[in-house]
């Protein structure tokens, strides 16, 4: 096993400080339903971005405090994979802004790399368990990317997988080995840039996706590459079970005929318009089965001077059904 992104420091403190990270999550205590689905994730886990569907980023583990804070010290520390990638591609650039929120489910973290690797890693060691290269694997070519801000996880109970974004692909992994799980859309990747609108030609995503039941949920940064023009498609979210792949519902930002926000719509223009886009991550209710979706302005972002009207549902927070992607409020 190749342990060269690791690089240990002798432990001083007890095992906790191993994961100092942990502290950048803390947040605000739920409370009500929020509460119960806390109680339901074991206190040393990290399983969503948020660390629960509610995105409270709060933890309850306590040995760390205010009085004991300042003597953590560095256990370990993993070199972003994306710098091995420069032995098969010299001068390769590597963004050295990483923005990922590692999770942690049992006995390992999941992470990604801005050029879209993932790889699971020994919480008390850092050293890497196993590594999904995507570029090794012939699913892309040179190494390209900006972001990537992390993976989603899902089980029932016996199977568990990873879900990684990797460019324009949505890629389903063992989470025990990291291998690609053929059963999943086209031999375990779903090509994003591919809709039954022909607007859509490409697709750009930095955010993690969601697990919400048994739908991994998707946003976009970009479906075209003229996102900023008067015209582009609208930024779909898209739900895919978490078995098979098969689009489950695709929820659009932009009204249609039958809904009558298309009346905030001067001069048809809902029919042209695109974006409103989810780039950022979302948040949900499983018992509720409700997922927030934080929807950004319209096309073309700084200018609306050809959409006159409020243009719902851009700038706003839907909330979604995700058995079905209606739009509850």
């Amino acid at each position: 096993m190749d342990t060269s992104n690791t690089y240990k420091k002798r432990w001083l403190r007890a095992p906790w400080s191993t994961i100092p990270f942990l502290l950048l999550g803390i947040g605000i205590v739920g409370f009500g339903k929020d509460a119960e689905q806390e109680l339901a994730i074991d206190p040393g886990d990290w399983p969503h971005y948020g660390r629960d569907l509610a995105a409270s980023k709060y933890s309850p583990l306590d040995q760390v405090s205010a009085a004991n804070v300042d003597q953590l010290e560095i256990a370990w520390i993993w070199q972003s994979a994306d710098y091995d990638l420069l032995t098969r591609n010299p001068g390769l650039y590597i963004n050295p802004n990483y923005q990922v929120t590692p999770i942690k489910i049992g006995d390992r973290l999941y992470a990604t790399t801005n050029m879209g690797q993932a790889v699971a890693l020994d919480p008390e060691t850092g050293i890497e368990q196993w590594r999904y290269d995507p570029y090794a694997e012939g699913l892309r070519a040179r190494p390209t990317g900006r972001t990537n801000r992390g993976v989603a996880y899902w089980s029932d109970g016996i199977n568990e997988r990873i879900f990684l974004g990797s460019g324009q692909y949505l890629v389903a992994l063992d989470a025990a080995t990291g291998s690609v799980l053929a059963d999943f859309g086209e031999g375990g990747v779903i090509d994003l840039a591919v809709d039954s609108d022909p607007r859509v030609t490409t697709y750009t995503w930095r955010s993690p996706p969601i697990v919400v039941r048994n739908a991994v949920i998707v946003g976009s940064q970009a479906m075209a590459p003229n996102r900023n023009w008067q015209t582009a498609p609208p930024g779909y979210v898209r739900a895919f079970d978490t078995q098979s792949g098969e689009l489950l519902w695709r929820f659009s930002p932009i009204p249609g005929p039958g809904d009558p926000a298309i009346e905030t719509w001067a001069d048809s223009s809902w029919a042209y318009s695109g974006n409103g886009n989810v780039w950022t991550m979302m948040s949900a209710d499983e018992e509720l089965g409700h997922v927030y979706l934080p929807l950004k302005t319209t096309t073309n972002d700084w200018y609306g001077g050809h959409r006159l009207g409020d243009n719902l549902y851009g700038e706003s927070v839907a909330a979604v059904d995700v058995e079905t992607g209606d739009r509850v409020w």
